[in-house]
């Protein structure tokens, strides 16, 4: 039997970095390949890594495996730096699944992760897209849990570590889904219709942040934004998240600033204000799911 494809994986990597590759190697493409099911596609886009060579050679290595594992797996390399807007979208215009879920390269994913959170959009008529909880508290989302482990190498026991959190919020956070501002970019699913007709990530964002925010704010207009707290995704390497980004900090930083100013002309700026208000908020540890966490481990016990 053909089997349709349900649902589209979509990633986006540039390298310039041994330590990029290595969080790739070592988190990303391993976690991938637990979560596989065949009727769902893996599109992976180099944005014009200046390791060129050695990107493709690390792509090559699973390729075969995840041949196997997946229904369709498409590589592309872009002809030039597209950026986390323009390259995600170009995955998204690629796709063919109904649900795109869309992902960082610098992540590991729990077993489950993908087909868990992608059933949680079909719960509802009203969701329009949904995130996980994470362990990296510069998501500066209600996401962060402040509870969850953070690896310091990539030996088995550290694995082992991530995996038992995620059966721990599966067990203690268990038919819970919150309703939140935005969700980050870093891990997301949502319906490939929706997601097309708000016409993917504002190109007018370069690479550095609220590219998510402005997306989810398209969404919003017409569904929810949903945080799943039974899903965890273990966000960055053994020296934390945001890999990619910051190959160039100084470049990153600006951008940040740059499309905060973007996104309060586009949405207004008692929302800028409000939302950078939050982004504070929540980097030194106030609302953000880590408080619900607490209590629902309380009342478990």
């Amino acid at each position: 039997m053909n089997m349709k494809i349900k649902n589209s994986i979509i990633t986006s990597m540039y390298n310039r970095s041994q330590y990029a590759l290595e969080v790739i190697d070592k988190l990303f493409f391993p976690s991938l390949l637990n979560n596989s099911s065949l009727d769902t596609e893996v599109i992976i886009l180099d944005d014009a890594s200046p390791m060129k060579d050695e990107t493709r050679e690390l792509v090559d290595k699973y390729l075969p495996k995840l041949k196997r594992k997946f229904k369709r797996v498409v590589f592309k390399r872009n002809p030039s730096n597209l950026g986390f807007a323009g390259s995600f979208n170009k995955g998204i215009n690629m796709a063919k699944g109904k649900t795109l879920f869309i992902v960082n390269d610098d992540i590991y994913l729990p077993e489950n992760t993908v087909t868990t959170l992608t059933n949680t959009l079909y719960e509802n008529k009203s969701f329009g897209l949904v995130g996980p909880i994470v362990n990296e508290r510069d998501v500066v989302s209600y996401q962060y849990c402040k509870q969850a482990p953070k690896i310091s190498s990539y030996s088995k026991n550290e694995m082992n570590k991530i995996e038992d959190f995620a059966s721990l919020a599966r067990k203690i956070m268990k038919g819970k889904r919150i309703e939140v501002d935005f969700v980050s970019g870093f891990c997301f699913v949502g319906f490939s219709s929706l997601i097309k007709k708000a016409g993917g990530f504002d190109l007018a964002f370069l690479n550095g942040g609220h590219e998510d925010t402005d997306l989810s704010m398209k969404i919003k207009k017409y569904h929810k934004i949903i945080v799943n707290p039974e899903v965890f995704v273990s966000h960055g390497g053994i020296h934390g998240g945001h890999v990619s980004l910051n190959q160039q900090r100084l470049k990153r930083h600006y951008n940040e600033v740059r499309n905060l100013i973007l996104l309060s002309k586009k949405w207004g700026y008692v929302l800028g204000v409000t939302h950078q208000l939050k982004i504070f908020i929540r980097w030194i540890g106030f609302n953000t799911v880590s408080s619900l966490f607490e209590k629902e481990l309380k009342h478990k016990k």
